[in-house]
């Protein structure tokens, strides 16, 4: 399935660019908390529905996913002086309602642990910038409830 202007052969894959998304912003900090991994699966689980209507993902699914990714970016991440390897991921997300449904997730997990650490900011400001995009609204944010 082909989503307009995303330039993405299939849903699959913009999935799978949102979830390495939303992990990165669990990850940033070098500090994995549970809530923010509480977060991360319910944003997983949201953007699965909006994107593949009909794809049924469990909390365990999308935990699995976590663990069998989280080395991986970690390493990416750790590497990522120059902001290359976030830039290259925020980039691939072109369709400005899915933008403003991430950040609003992106936020959320940021500030699951009720502290918004400079890595986490300096994400957020980064998708602002690339995205061309303000601070998500606190209706758009409760949306993501």
């Amino acid at each position: 399935m082909a989503l307009s202007g995303e330039g993405f052969l299939d849903s699959d894959e913009l999935y799978n660019v949102v979830l390495k998304i939303l992990a990165v912003t669990v990850l940033i900090d070098h500090r994995e908390r549970d809530r923010e991994l509480v977060e991360f699966t319910h944003a997983a689980m949201l953007h699965n529905h909006h994107l593949r209507p009909g794809v049924m993902l469990s909390r365990t699914m999308i935990n699995e996913w976590f663990k069998a990714h989280k080395t991986d970016l970690t390493k990416k991440l750790n590497a990522d002086k120059d902001n290359k390897f976030k830039t290259k991921l925020l980039i691939q997300i072109r369709d400005k309602e899915l933008q403003r449904r991430l950040l609003s997730s992106i936020f959320t997990i940021a500030v699951a642990d009720y502290e918004l650490h400079d890595e986490e900011s300096n994400f957020i400001n980064s998708s602002l910038a690339i995205w061309k995009t303000h601070m998500p609204t606190p209706a758009e944010i409760e949306a993501m409830a």
